[in-house]
């Protein structure tokens, strides 16, 4: 079966916006989880700690508001975030050591 139909991009399959959004919630969990590695092998501090528990709460957060009411609008503002998220998060690594 063809995937692309004329003048459309090629998509990856999908299970529905509910399942999509209920595996964006986990895979927000995982990342939370994740992002605490290089505070528990000592790599970085106190300050990335808070750092990352700060953003990857509000990456959860935002992750559970797009699973309760699945729109455009929160796709968006949870995809912006994850940028945002990204580049804070390299932030606080450079600056733990400096500051620490």
């Amino acid at each position: 079966m063809n995937s692309i139909r004329p003048g459309r991009l090629a998509s990856l399959p999908s299970k529905g916006e509910a399942q999509t959004a209920r595996s964006i919630v986990t895979y927000s969990f995982v990342l939370l989880g994740i992002s605490l590695l290089p505070f528990l092998s000592n790599t970085l501090g106190v300050f990335y700690l808070v750092s990352a528990l700060a953003l990857g709460l509000a990456f959860v957060a935002l992750a559970v508001v797009l699973r309760r009411n699945t729109t455009p609008a929160n796709a968006r503002r949870l995809f912006s975030f994850s940028l945002a998220y990204l580049a804070l998060l390299f932030v606080a690594m450079a600056l733990d050591p400096i500051l620490f």
